[in-house]
């Protein structure tokens, strides 16, 4: 389904043709315009025509974060191949079925073996690497400057993987399409903007390229995320989007250099995949203003399930501030109970979600779960909405306890300790209704005790209390329940007071 949206490829097309002279990318001392851009992507297209590859075949990258990531990418989503992305694993390679196969210089000798075992396969690599085809001489040969017509809105352009890289996420040329004009909707682009991206491309941020090139913007890029480079890069580009994970934002919070560099461009801050603290968010405001966006979103339904605004960020009300935000427009989402019946608005249940962007549907159904269930995508996450609308996350479903018929959210628990013995904790199911708690700093006796009686009327089993020095946290800043259950007392056996 694609909501009536057309091909994701004519608004690139329009985009490059509109504004031929103006700079398209920017990385490093590499500098494309328009035009250079939209001529990249016709001789890629041309390229893997005249190399046998076809509408539906799968196109594979194992390469550096550069423009030509995002041009090859756009000229599948134009001619209607399958574009993804991929790391240098010759298990997941083989089963994307790829029938062409980019490779970064650096990787040949790693993923010669896997080249040779299918000769089928067309492969290119980054360079004049010998027993390689050379990727850049091909493409400068080719003579193609005009984009083609694009494959219809159905197509399916893109295999996108979930974060654990075991579903591999396919997305139709009209679902891309609507991400795009959702997200040029939403957010309060400024015009012409020149959007600073220092993550990889061929990630969720990859689809803030477009809404930048309908803007007439320039989208400037770092091969690899480094905080000194991305600093001299603001004083040389002067940006007025930036757009950055949560670890990144926070490596470049934590750096000396951060509060002296001058942020007086930006318009935006842009930032995705886990909820800022309280303390990050004053930190944010007291580095770059108050130009915080907090976009929410899956692969699955890219960036445009929800979104809190500046404003919200500024909110004197601390839940809000904590918020996904409001539910985009064009989009419809409900929170729903194990039996897909809404809920009341403050009780937690499952984030089900309806729109445009949604994927088409997994590209292997091997012990994959149906996500939909009855027209509506199960997120997997738990969350409340208020009644204002504003959606607040608790856990994702795996780790949520069903007691009766409610939902018990590990997250209320957390809070719950929290409050009562002054120490951060983490609640971890290991059964239906059982959970263990850690608590950290290495609380005594006595606070492990708190913390037990704290919960005592939660419904739940207490498997074990136990304390630990600190929680153990994921790349997101969250905490890893699955280092949790593998600690000591963090099976369903019990802990210590």
């Amino acid at each position: 389904m694609t909501g009536g949206f057309g091909p994701i490829g004519d608004v690139i097309r329009t985009a490059l043709r509109r504004y031929p002279d103006r700079r398209a990318f920017v990385c490093g001392s590499q500098e494309l315009s328009y035009a250079e851009a939209e001529s990249l992507i016709a001789r890629v297209i041309g390229l893997l025509r005249d190399n046998g590859v076809h509408a539906g075949d799968t196109v594979v990258q194992v390469r550096c974060n550069d423009p030509l990531q995002w041009l090859v990418a756009a000229a599948c989503f134009v001619a209607g191949f399958r574009s993804t992305s991929l790391p240098p694993d010759t298990a997941r390679l083989r089963a994307a079925r790829p029938a062409a196969v980019l490779v970064g210089a650096a990787l040949t000798a790693q993923l010669a073996e896997a080249r040779d075992a299918d000769p089928s396969v067309r492969w290119w690599c980054d360079g004049d690497v010998p027993g390689w085809r050379d990727l850049h001489a091909e493409l400068d040969r080719r003579v193609e400057a005009r984009v083609p017509m694009s494959a219809p809105a159905e197509s399916v352009v893109r295999l996108a993987y979930t974060s654990r890289g075991v579903k591999p996420v396919e997305l139709s040329s009209g679902a891309l399409c609507a991400v795009s004009t959702l997200t040029l909707a939403q957010l309060d682009w400024p015009p012409a903007p020149r959007v600073l991206c220092p993550e990889q491309v061929s990630g969720g941020f990859g689809n803030m390229v477009v809404p930048t090139l309908v803007r007439g913007g320039t989208f400037i890029m770092l091969e690899r995320f480094d905080v000194g480079a991305l600093l001299d890069v603001v004083r040389r580009e002067r940006p007025d989007v930036l757009l950055l994970m949560p670890p990144s934002l926070r490596a470049l919070l934590s750096h000396p250099d951060a509060r002296e560099a001058d942020w007086s461009s930006l318009r935006l801050v842009c930032y995705s995949g886990a909820v800022l603290r309280p303390d990050e968010i004053d930190r944010a405001h007291d580095v770059f203003g108050p130009v915080l966006c907090g976009i929410f979103g899956q692969v699955e339904a890219p960036k445009t399930i929800a979104m809190a605004t500046p404003s919200d960020h500024l909110s004197t009300d601390p839940r809000r501030r904590t918020s996904l935000g409001l539910p985009y427009p064009g989009m419809s989402v409900e929170i729903q109970d194990g039996q897909g019946r809404a809920v009341a608005r403050g009780v937690a249940g499952e984030l089900c979600v309806r729109g445009p962007t949604l994927m088409t549907g997994y590209a292997t159904t091997a012990a994959v779960a149906d996500p939909f269930r009855h027209g509506w995508l199960r997120t997997g996450d738990v969350c409340r909405m208020d009644e204002d609308g504003y959606l607040h996350y608790r856990n994702r479903l795996e780790d949520v306890l069903t007691v009766g018929a409610e939902l018990v959210c590990p997250a209320d628990l957390e809070d719950l300790v929290r409050s009562t013995v002054g120490h951060p904790a983490a609640v971890v199911k290991v059964g239906p209704d059982a959970v263990t708690v850690f608590v950290a700093g290495a609380p005594g006796d006595a606070v492990l005790r708190q913390a037990r009686d704290a919960l005592a009327g939660s419904r739940v089993r207490m498997a074990g209390v136990t304390g630990v020095d600190r929680l153990p946290m994921d790349a997101m800043g969250r905490v890893d329940r699955a280092a949790l259950r593998m600690a000591p007392g963090g099976g369903s056996g019990g802990g210590h007071e």
